[in-house]
């Protein structure tokens, strides 16, 4: 709903929000859109994993009925370089920027 200044706020906007606190939400850390080439290249195959990851953390927030709150899925803040590091270590074979 848009709030503009002829909205009238009434406590159907506290139900709404009383009920968006029920539900489980998963915040990831990363946020990756739609590739800009039609084929998936090195950089965003290495990060295929964590996309994985993210996608188990949606499904086990679905199913599992005791689910319930915010999950952030946020390990610690990495500056860029490091993550490259990382991915250079966890897939040596992988054509990756040095920095």
């Amino acid at each position: 709903m848009t709030r503009t200044p002829e909205t009238i706020v009434d406590e159907s906007w506290t139900l709404a929000e009383d009920a968006a606190w029920k539900l489980v939400s998963v915040n990831q850390a990363m946020v990756i859109g739609p590739l800009l080439q039609p084929t998936l290249n090195t950089s965003a195959a290495a990060l295929l994993s964590l996309i994985k990851d993210v996608a188990n953390a949606h499904i086990q927030a679905f199913e599992n009925p005791e689910a319930n709150g915010r999950y952030c899925l946020v390990e610690r803040v990495a500056h860029y370089s490091e993550v490259v590091n990382i991915l250079h270590h966890l897939y040596p074979d992988f054509l990756l920027p040095e920095k």
